[in-house]
């Protein structure tokens, strides 16, 4: 090739086939015709004529380029070159070394094997190369194949029209049959060079040609079967045993190498004279296999891959990405993701039925992990999505992609995993629970929750934990409030409803500190805590994803004086269930649901003077200070930094072994913790009285399981703890909407009693009838102060009514509110108070 390199014009040799060489010097660059090139990766040096595509990664010079590009031959590529250069291209018989056409004579020299044996078994003078006949059992020519060349690139072999792969040598079965074996191996030479040797073998014309059919000749013959040192011999030998097995071969079988050669035939070829006694070496080195394992076992793609997968035939996957092979009478290899990607598992939600994949890939030093939905892994308009998780897919690669991992996963379905997932934590099933006790339950969570899930887990020592909670058990907030953080996986056991437990007061009282104890139960509490500080969507989502667990939200106070907002939260924290919403292929979303108790905390309480009695019943507002001693409440800050995790799961796990061996008794248990505070605490709301009971029964078996508390103190603590966060609490009274919407009333009509008056200054808002004990207001003052204070006028007129607290007549049919009395010479409408000004 120097010559020609030196005589050839390789810019415009190349300029001939492609279009826009760009740049100067010795390398010019243009778009790469082996592969959908849109960047010019292909670079060509103008003084060899050699190119390589930074994309695909074809390399060559310009044999190969013709061959590729063009579909040459080797000899037309060489002929087209030689003419470019000037060169005189010598025909046959002119003595020139130069010549084509291969001999048996040249084949013989080749492989060192005698000319007289191998035209003994056939071997001829073609018009381009020499004829190998493949016979059958009884000496009959079935197939014939050309070869062209003894060694070298370029075509080597091609098929007569009519001929038909088979094993070459089978009609040399008979002596195989007395020897009690045969050596299966690749191609037709090495197969010569055994049989020259007077040992039995078999040729397979290709890596990958054996067949199934193929194992009739091959019953009640040991089978030895030779492995190239090289990616085809692994393919030859697994070809080989798939076929073996779907053949239900029962024969012994084993397989071997040459050390330091390729082949027999390189053995041969090095040292003819010593060739058996390195040949009996090798063979005595012969290992069993069994066929069944080979098939089903993958081959190892890439070292320190999360999986080992087999690569579907077409594919090739290494380290440097994916490959495949485009087009048809010319195929070359075009690199389609320029990282390896495998599929790891197949993900099923224990929720929904719905069936993820996971995809993983090698970028920037290590596996990187993503899970998708099937429907977005297998679409090529969908698979360019993956790209914002880090996989460098685009949509032009999606098409090849696509093809790609679907023929992986058919591949290895045997293979893949298919584990159940949740993208939730909390109850799985009725005996599983997350975090902690359910490791075969995959997390299939986003990237914001997984940040959240990363928070459950164990650190530090449960010892020190547990001594370092001595003083915040001692007091009442943080007490009730771990024993809440404890009570969460109670829900859906007893069926009990969502509520919320709001600590509140003056700042640096240990409220944050003490919410941090609550959390460290089940993991790092900086992870866990939420704040105000969110939407309501993205609570409904925290809330979803926390489900069976306590769910703490920090610092009320950010979002100032959005009452409203707050009391929406509440409402939707207490429902369990998320909002409806449409589906974008039709139908409507699952829903996301939740059992969990909230933790919050605030300077200022959750609910107002005018909230609704609704607000009230779902949360139970505790005033004071949760540490007294900001000495402990730092230490206790230092403590659920270092130590967190334990408790939670070990709790759950006792909780199992007490449903499977004591449930009845836990009912009971909870039933008179019920029905005590019920006695005692007659005045309070019931949704208040059941979720302390929750939580002091949780509270009860807390101090046994977790602290070494025996059962009579824990039993006793419980009950006090419960008495004493009862004491903390509204009445039943005091939180309804309605008595509070009266005292507010009473309290306005006392302010502006002058207004009353027969001699008020205007406005007047109405007259008082103290022997009626009834004050007549104009409706249009009132409605707007109970409006300002946040209350419904037509909801409290209604109950107001109800309660006979206001007068109320009969109009049309209807009950009429607002009662109709003279007042300056004329009938006005005035809402009739049942009260006395005084």
């Amino acid at each position: 090739m120097d010559t020609i390199d030196k005589r050839i014009d390789w810019k415009s040799f190349y300029s001939g086939f492609l279009q826009e060489l760009k740049g100067s010097g010795k390398h010019l660059a243009a778009r790469c015709p082996f592969h959908d090139d849109r960047q010019a990766s292909l670079s060509i040096n103008v003084e060899t004529g050699q190119y390589k595509c930074h994309a695909c990664e074809a390399t060559g010079n310009g044999y190969t380029f013709l061959q590729r590009h063009r579909g040459m031959t080797q000899e037309q590529a060489k002929e087209y070159l030689f003419k470019q250069a000037g060169i005189p291209l010598v025909s046959k018989g002119s003595g020139n070394k130069s010549r084509i056409k291969l001999t048996v004579s040249e084949y013989s020299a080749a492989k060192k094997l005698p000319e007289n044996f191998l035209q003994g078994i056939g071997l001829k003078n073609g018009k381009a190369g020499i004829t190998i006949p493949y016979m059958d059992e009884s000496g009959q020519v079935v197939s014939t194949r050309q070869r062209y060349s003894a060694s070298g690139t370029g075509p080597k072999f091609t098929w007569t029209r009519g001929s038909k792969a088979m094993l070459y040598g089978l009609w040399l079965l008979g002596k195989a049959r007395e020897a009690g074996y045969v050596v299966l191996l690749e191609g037709e030479s090495d197969s010569q060079t055994l049989w020259c040797h007077g040992i039995p073998a078999l040729g397979a014309p290709g890596a990958t040609t054996f067949q199934a059919a193929w194992a009739q000749y091959l019953n009640g013959l040991k089978i030895y079967i030779h492995q190239e040192p090289d990616a085809g011999g692994e393919t030859f030998v697994k070809k080989v045993c798939a076929g073996l097995v779907e053949a239900r071969f029962e024969g012994e079988v084993l397989c071997f190498s040459i050390p330091g050669y390729k082949d027999p035939s390189a053995l041969h070829c090095a040292n003819p004279d010593g060739f058996m006694e390195s040949w009996r070496a090798a063979f005595d080195m012969a290992r069993p296999i069994n066929i069944t394992d080979i098939v089903i076992q993958p081959e190892e793609v890439i070292p320190g891959a999360p999986v080992q997968l087999r690569t579907p035939a077409g594919w090739r996957i290494n380290g440097k990405g994916v490959f495949t092979f485009v087009g048809k009478e010319n195929p070359v290899m075009v690199k389609v993701c320029p990282v390896p990607v495998l599929l790891t598992r197949r993900l099923k939600s224990i929720d929904t039925g719905e069936e993820k994949i996971e995809l993983s890939f090698a970028r920037d030093g290590k596996w990187q992990n993503v899970i998708a939905q099937r429907s977005n892994v297998f679409q090529r308009r969908t698979l360019p999505m993956l790209a914002d998780k880090g996989l460098p897919i685009t949509s032009e690669d999606a098409k090849y992609m696509v093809q790609y991992l679907g023929a992986l996963e058919a591949e290895n379905l045997d293979l893949l995993p298919l584990v159940k997932s949740a993208s939730r934590m909390g109850w799985v099933g009725a005996k599983k629970f997350l975090p902690g006790l359910a490791e075969d339950i995959a997390l299939d969570i986003d990237g914001g929750t997984q940040a959240l899930a990363s928070g459950y887990h164990e650190c530090g020592d449960l010892e020190k934990w547990k001594a370092g909670m001595v003083y915040a058990r001692q007091q009442t907030m943080p007490r009730i409030m771990m024993a809440a953080s404890f009570a969460a996986p109670l829900l859906k056991i007893f069926g009990h409803r969502v509520f919320i437990i709001h600590a509140w007061g003056d700042s640096r009282g240990g409220k944050t500190a003490a919410l941090k104890a609550a959390l460290s139960i089940w993991g790092e509490p900086e992870t866990l805590l939420a704040t105000f500080n969110s939407t309501k969507v993205g609570m409904e989502r925290l809330a979803a994803f926390y489900c069976d667990l306590p769910m703490a939200v920090d610092e009320k106070q950010v979002v100032g004086d959005k009452q409203g907002f707050v009391e929406g939260l509440v409402y939707l924290l207490g429902l369990g269930k998320g909002k409806a919403r449409g589906n974008r292929g039709g139908g409507v979303q699952s829903f996301h649901t939740w059992r969990t108790i909230a933790l919050t905390t605030g300077e200022e309480p959750i609910s107002g003077d005018s909230s609704h009695t609704g607000i009230k019943t779902r949360v139970m507002e505790l005033w004071g200070i949760p540490l007294p001693d900001e000495k402990e409440a730092r230490k206790l800050h230092h403590l659920t930094r270092d130590h967190y995790g334990f408790a939670g799961p070990m709790f759950v796990k006792k909780l199992l072994q007490e449903l499977d061996t004591n449930r009845e008794a836990l009912m009971n248990e909870y039933n008179g913790f019920v029905e005590y505070l019920e006695k005692v605490a007659p005045t309070h709301m019931g949704s208040h009285i059941t979720g302390i009971a929750l939580c002091c029964l949780a509270d009860y078996y807390a101090s046994q399981w977790i602290f070494g508390v025996d059962e009579d103190a824990a039993f006793n603590d419980a009950f006090n703890l419960s008495g004493t966060v009862l004491g903390m609490l509204e009445t039943a009274v005091a939180a309804d909407y309605v008595e509070r919407a009266w005292d507010f009333i009473i309290g306005w009509l006392v302010s502006y009693k002058e207004k009353f008056k027969s001699n008020a200054q205007p406005p007047r808002y109405g007259f008082s009838e103290p022997v009626e004990s009834v004050v007549y207001v104009v409706p249009t003052y009132l409605e707007k102060a109970l409006k300002d204070e946040g209350f419904s006028p037509r909801r409290v007129l209604k109950e107001l009514a109800a309660r006979e607290r206001i007068l109320t007549e009969v109009r049309g049919g209807e009950t009429r509110y607002k009662v109709r009395r003279a007042w300056d010479g004329d009938k006005v409408p005035f809402i009739g108070v049942k009260a006395t000004l005084h």
